[in-house]
């Protein structure tokens, strides 16, 4: 059975079989501070509009688990779009001919490594699932040019041609509770104040920029649900979620792996609904 075959049959065992769970995948409720199983997970976010599912980007469990929450929201008749941090919106009719399919995985492959640096098998079941049951895949992320200036210089280097495809109240005011969070997990990879505040507006600019194109998307299209994907550090609820919140009023659970020094032991229901190992 290819690798696709294999995750949806585990994704089916987990939602549709009586008495089955995804074995070996310990889940956390955070608002109990309590393991549940798979199933009660779905059940618990299938009403939400926006479920926010955080990876790191090389790790292919994190990717399987997302395709096992895509796959049994799917079961359950829940009308999906799967929101993507790799693609820029510039990108987002390459996306739609790949559903529509008119572009062979080759030519999709090629557009894919144009925009993300991380291994294509990482995501290709993913993909291969959107495609073959017709789930709409949604450009989130802004353009790497604005976001490699400001890293480097700062949101206030950005000129009206740098804003053009920005959210039109587009701003990098930093939220000090995310921007302490960045420092505990990233102040050791940075060389000095000034490239770690660079660093946090670059953050909030990717945040800023991935609930607005969420929220364009829900409003053209309410009867969907939005499952996004995209790193740890933006889907975090002072993340994109924060975000979100100035542009639609849209409920949300956030899913994330536990990490180093991010986890159950570390972390509350304030940073996340659900971790997983």
């Amino acid at each position: 059975m290819h690798l696709v075959g294999v995750f949806v049959a585990l994704a089916l065992a987990c939602t549709v079989l009586p008495g089955q769970d995804c074995e070996a995948r310990q889940i956390i409720m955070m608002s109990a501070r309590q393991d549940v199983s798979f199933v009660q997970m779905i059940d618990d976010i299938r009403a939400s509009k926006v479920i926010l599912v955080g990876e790191t980007h090389h790790e292919m469990s994190h990717h399987e688990l997302q395709f096992e929450v895509i796959a049994a929201l799917r079961e359950r008749g829940i009308p999906l779009a799967i929101g993507l941090e790799m693609f820029p919106t510039e990108g987002q009719r390459q996306l739609d001919r790949w559903i529509e399919g008119k572009m062979i995985e080759k030519s999709f492959k090629w557009v894919y490594d144009q925009y993300w640096s991380e291994d294509w098998l990482l995501y290709r079941d993913i993909f291969i699932y959107a495609r073959d049951n017709h789930i709409p895949l949604v450009a989130l992320n802004v353009s790497k040019q604005a976001i490699g200036k400001v890293m480097q210089q700062g949101f206030a280097s950005l000129d009206p041609a740098d804003r053009k495809n920005l959210p039109p109240d587009v701003t990098c005011v930093l939220n000090t509770q995310y921007t302490e969070f960045l420092r505990k997990v990233y102040m050791r990879h940075v060389h000095s104040e000034k490239s770690f505040i660079f660093f946090c507006e670059a953050q909030t600019l990717f945040n800023n920029g991935m609930a607005w194109n969420i929220a364009n998307y829900l409003k053209a299209n309410p009867t969907r649900t939005v499952v996004a994907l995209a790193g740890v550090w933006h889907v975090v609820k002072n993340g994109i979620p924060e975000q979100l919140q100035r542009y639609i009023d849209a409920s949300f659970k956030v899913i994330v792996p536990e990490l180093p020094g991010f986890s159950v032991m570390n972390a509350t229901s304030r940073d996340a609904d659900y971790f997983f190992q």
